[in-house]
């Protein structure tokens, strides 16, 4: 099915992005699967040696140092592949707007040769990210230093509205961090479509979703406020009960790890089926911005029209600038 280019209002937006999502389910959810599989597995011997862990706290600490090694590495190849499956996500979106057949396979066909830059760009929004945060709570924790010293000159009643006072700037501090995090991460949320439709490199396609950002910074918000409540309400649904029945057996029971890995593996289910809104959802987006700010809907249906063709309802032949 081919889809409209045009401005589109927040409720057409979400029901664009739902309508994506239905129509085209089993691709978006094989595309995230490979790096969700991988994850569960590489924290299936921390789930197989969970109860020992528990049982024997004397040597709790020898088991999970054996263990790092194999988490790290497993959480390590979690985000690359991750990164990649978002790329693919997102030129699979391109690909359904031009009207294009598009496969699993073909999408992360087309999408390796742009892996090194989409790794860089995840590694730079993730050191900009962590950098305002310690930035951040660095002026908290001097505030908080100062304001106890002072509290603690000026006697112990005093004293003990400064510390009250100290807890609540640390605790501030940590806050304004998150959300200054939380701002950034809209800021460039859409640089990885910049990145892989626009073939940027990876600090021009951070500029460039700063660029396009600015002025729908809601559209983002709800992008990725829905996707949250979408995740969380599956991973209830699918990972709680089965959690919970662990804990209520507790550790010695034989039905424990079996709780225990069904959970990890419901959990990674529900994880496929939730993970593609956010990537589909930011993906439309930045489509509706190019389409309001560049008219990205009229370079379309030129180009489809110069290439000797009838331009579809969405788009044309794919072009540097698309």
């Amino acid at each position: 099915m081919q889809y409209e280019l045009r401005p589109l209002s927040i409720p057409e937006l979400l029901d664009r992005i739902f309508t994506l999502y239905r129509r085209h389910f089993v691709l978006f959810a094989g595309l995230m699967a490979a790096p969700i599989v991988a994850m569960t597995i590489a924290m299936l011997p921390f789930q197989l040696l969970q109860p020992a862990i528990m049982n024997a706290p004397d040597s709790a600490d020898v088991l999970i140092l054996a263990l790092i090694p194999a988490m790290l590495l497993g959480t390590l190849l979690f985000w690359i592949l991750y990164t990649i499956a978002i790329g693919a996500g997102t030129l699979a979106v391109s690909q359904i707007y031009r009207g294009a057949p598009v496969t699993i396979r073909s999408a992360y066909r087309d999408v390796l040769p742009q892996t090194p830059r989409l790794l860089l760009l995840m590694l730079l929004i993730g050191l900009r990210a962590l950098g305002f945060f310690v930035l951040l709570g660095a002026a908290g924790a001097g505030v908080a230093a100062a304001v106890g010293g002072i509290g603690a000159l000026i006697g112990d009643t005093a004293g003990a509205v400064v510390s009250v006072l100290l807890a609540l700037l640390l605790a501030g501090s940590f806050f304004a961090g998150f959300v200054v995090i939380f701002f950034l991460l809209l800021r460039y949320a859409l640089a990885v479509s910049a990145l892989v439709i626009e073939n940027l490199g990876a600090n021009a396609a951070i500029a460039r979703s700063v660029a396009l950002s600015r002025g729908h910074m809601l559209p983002l918000f709800l992008v990725v406020l829905c996707s949250t409540l979408v995740g969380y309400g599956v991973g209830l649904l699918f990972q709680a009960p089965l959690m919970m029945a662990g804990m209520v057996v507790g550790p010695d029971s034989p039905f424990f790890l079996p709780f225990t890995i069904g959970a990890s593996v419901l959990g990674a289910v529900g994880s496929i089926v939730t993970a593609p809104f956010v990537i589909i959802g930011l993906a439309v987006v930045y489509f509706d911005v190019r389409i309001r700010r560049e008219a990205l809907d009229v370079q379309m249906m030129l180009r489809a029209l110069d290439a000797g063709g009838v331009p579809p309802g969405l788009t044309p032949a794919p072009g540097p600038g698309l």
